[in-house]
C-alpha cells in the first residue's frame, strides 16, 4: 500500500480517536474503549497491508433492479455528502470472485456516509454496501469501466460503525391526513417509539423511493447534522392485498397495530441466534438476509446450482436449511436433502419464495434431518 493511502487511513483513524476522546467520562468509558482499541489495532496493521495476502470479494454495479448470480455465502463473515439511490431494489452482481493474492491491488479506506460510502472520493451505493456487507473502515478497491462500477473488498476493517453516524433500522411508515411519517421502529422483537420523535418523510423522498403507507424503511443521519435525516433503504416485503389505512389513533397503542402485523414478517423466537442456510432463490438473498436479521438470526445463501461439496460445507455451518425448490433447476434440489440427513441438520423444502414462507420454513422445519 502506498504512502498516500496509509496517511489517509491514519488521518481517518486519528479523527475517530479524537471523536471518542471528546467528552470521555466514566459513564461512557466502557462503550468507547472497544472502539478505541479497534482503531489502535488497525493502526498496528497498516505497516503490514502492503505485504499481506488477503481475500478479495468483488461485485459490479450495473444499476438494474434485481440480484443476479449472487452467492452471499462467498462473502467472508469476518470480512457527509450523500447521493440518492435510483432504485429501491438491489443491483445485479457478477459471480463473486475469490482471489488469494492482491497483486497490484492497494485499496482505499471506505468511509460510511449517511447513504452509501466513499472510497478515494468514489461513491459506493447503499445497495452495494448491503449486498457486499461492507462496513466503515473496510479497505476496498473501486474501479469504473464505462457504465459498470466495480468494487473489491481487500481487507475487513474493525467492524465498528462510524461514531457520528446514527441509523434506525426497520422503521414503520404511517399515514396521517395525507402525510407519510414515522413514529416507530423495530428493536429486537418490539416496535418502539423512534428516539428522535416523529419524522415526516419529504415529498421528494416519497417520489424517488416510491414509499407507501406500511413500508418498512431504514433512517440515518450524522450527529452534526441532526436535521438532515434521510430514508436510506426500503425493505422488500411480500405482496399483500391493499386495505384502507387505520385511523391515526390506532398507531398509538402500545401493542403492534394490525397494519404493521400485515407488513412485518411474523416473529419467530425459534430463529433467534440460529444460522439459517437458504439454497436457491438467488435473486432474493438480500431480502432474506434482512428478514432473518430482523429475527435475530444469521443468514447464509447458496445459489441453486451449487455443487455437492459447497452445499455440504455450508450445511455443516447451519442450524437449519431451507431449500427453495421453485427456484432450483438443477440436481441441487435433489442431493441437498440427503446431505442434510447425513449431517443431521433439520431442513424444509418450500415451493414459494416469499419472505413469510422462508421464515416459517426455517422456524418450523418439516424434517428433523434424520
Amino acid at each position: 500500500m502506498n504512502i498516500d493511502t496509509q496517511n489517509k487511513i491514519i488521518a481517518e483513524l486519528s479523527k475517530e480517536l479524537q471523536i471518542q476522546l471528546k467528552d470521555l467520562s466514566v459513564h461512557n468509558l466502557k462503550d468507547r474503549l472497544s472502539i478505541m482499541k479497534a482503531a489502535i489495532r488497525m493502526l498496528e496493521e497498516i505497516p503490514n497491508l502492503s505485504d499481506a495476502h488477503h481475500q478479495i470479494v468483488d461485485g459490479t454495479d450495473h444499476d438494474y433492479s434485481t440480484v443476479d448470480q449472487l452467492n452471499l455465502s462467498d462473502i467472508p463473515s469476518d470480512c457527509p455528502d450523500s447521493r440518492e439511490d435510483t432504485t429501491n431494489e438491489t443491483i445485479p452482481l457478477k459471480p463473486l470472485a475469490i482471489q488469494s493474492d492482491l497483486g497490484e491491488d492497494q485499496g482505499e479506506l471506505l468511509i460510511r456516509e449517511i447513504q452509501g460510502a466513499k472510497a478515494d472520493d468514489k461513491y459506493i451505493s447503499e445497495k452495494l454496501i448491503r449486498v457486499l456487507n461492507l462496513e466503515h473502515h473496510d479497505i476496498v478497491k473501486v474501479t469504473s469501466n464505462n457504465d459498470n462500477f466495480h468494487v473489491k473488498l481487500i481487507k475487513k476493517g474493525p467492524g465498528i460503525p462510524r461514531a457520528d453516524r446514527v441509523e434506525f433500522k426497520f422503521c414503520y411508515v404511517e399515514e396521517e391526513k395525507g402525510v407519510l411519517l414515522i413514529r416507530h421502529h423495530r428493536e429486537g422483537f418490539d416496535l418502539v417509539p423512534l428516539p428522535i420523535g416523529e419524522f415526516v418523510i419529504s415529498e421528494d423522498e416519497i417520489r424517488k423511493k416510491e414509499i407507501r403507507p406500511g413500508d418498512i424503511v431504514d433512517l440515518a443521519y450524522l450527529e452534526q447534522q441532526p436535521h438532515y435525516i434521510q430514508v436510506i433503504w426500503k425493505h422488500a416485503t411480500d405482496v399483500i392485498p391493499q386495505t384502507p389505512p387505520l385511523p391515526a389513533s390506532s398507531y398509538k397503542r402500545s401493542s403492534l397495530p394490525t397494519a404493521t402485523e400485515r407488513i412485518l414478517p411474523e416473529y419467530y423466537k425459534e430463529l433467534r441466534d440460529k444460522t439459517v442456510l437458504v439454497v436457491g432463490g438467488d435473486d432474493r438473498h438480500a431480502d432474506y438476509r434482512d428478514a432473518f436479521a430482523s429475527q435475530g438470526a444469521n443468514f447464509i445463501g447458496l445459489k441453486g446450482d451449487s455443487t455437492p461439496d459447497k452445499v455440504r460445507t455450508q450445511v455443516a455451518k447451519a442450524d437449519v436449511v431451507v431449500i427453495v425448490i421453485c427456484a432450483i433447476r438443477t440436481r441441487t434440489g435433489e442431493f441437498t436433502p440427503n446431505i442434510c440427513k447425513n449431517l443431521k441438520v433439520p431442513f424444509t423444502r418450500v415451493h414459494k419464495d416469499g419472505l413469510g414462507s422462508i421464515l416459517r420454513a426455517a422456524a418450523i422445519p418439516k424434517s428433523e434431518g434424520v
